[in-house]
């Protein structure tokens, strides 16, 4: 299985993703990215942080991107719906 890895742009302090995570394609990449979007909002929110300009930027082992997720672009798509992700992609 394909090895990808989830590095968030625009954040500092947060170290990169040197081990990545096996999953079966693309897709299950894209799933999980948004799913780590979804962590990062309820969890940002939380403690009020000023996520603006963050991005997931998930790659492949062989160096492809993947997805490049703009964090804010989630947090609108999340207006209406709760942080819980009721009715959002997934």
């Amino acid at each position: 299985m394909p090895t990808y890895f989830f590095n968030f742009e625009g954040v500092d302090n947060l170290p990169s993703d040197v081990t990545g995570e096996e999953l079966r394609d693309d897709d299950a990449a894209r799933r999980r990215a948004v799913s780590l979007v979804r962590e990062i909002l309820l969890e940002g929110s939380q403690a009020d942080w000023d996520m603006t300009g963050w991005r997931l930027i998930v790659t492949a082992d062989d160096g492809r991107v993947v997805t490049n997720t703009p964090v804010e672009a989630e947090a609108s798509r999340r207006v209406g719906r709760g942080l819980s992700g009721e009715g959002a992609l997934g």
